[in-house]
């Protein structure tokens, strides 16, 4: 892996982010619900007072973490694959969303290669998805790497099912 092609993937990210932070989510843009007997009456527009106030929930005060929380990576390859790029999004979203939050990347490999290989391979992982998020806007201090290396397998067997699964770097919050 180059370091040049490593940029250009995270500055193709930079770019998704500032085409999509103007856009109002899905949320904001719908006004109701149909139900299935609504389809083909008209309406009369709402009035005020036909409409019950009610409150809307105050905001939560931390948006939910992404659910998933692992980048897998080829063999012997430290390159982030193009379908983990929005992935990294919103975890970088989500940490600049939340300031008080921080982030362990833990890197891993497989079990093929030296024990020093791999935990040399786990930490280019976890660096570069470290300077992902901080080239989308996350503070440095708020971001630590680790290397397991082979050392915490997901999968325990020995095929080449296992071995992607255990090639990864998961993501661990914290407060």
């Amino acid at each position: 892996m180059t370091l040049s092609r490593s940029m250009l993937i995270t500055l193709a990210c930079i770019g998704a982010l500032s085409a999509c932070s103007s856009e109002p989510s899905k949320s904001t843009m719908e006004s109701g619900v149909a139900t299935p007997g609504d389809q083909g009456k008209a309406h009369a527009p709402a009035r005020s007072a036909d409409v019950p106030q009610v409150k809307s929930p105050a905001p939560s005060k931390m948006a939910e973490s992404p659910s998933q929380r692992a980048i897998y990576f080829d063999f012997d390859e430290s390159l982030i694959k193009k379908q983990y790029e929005d992935l990294v999004l919103k975890h970088s979203r989500y940490l600049v969303e939340n300031p008080q939050r921080s982030v362990r990347l833990e890197g891993n490999a497989d079990e093929r290669g030296s024990r020093e290989y791999n935990l040399a391979l786990g930490n280019q992982r976890a660096e570069v998805v470290k300077r992902s998020l901080m080239l989308l806007g996350v503070p440095e201090k708020r971001i630590e790497t680790v290397s397991f290396g082979e050392e915490k397998p997901r999968a325990t067997r020995h095929d080449d099912v296992s071995w992607a699964e255990n090639r990864r770097v998961d993501f661990v919050y914290r407060p």
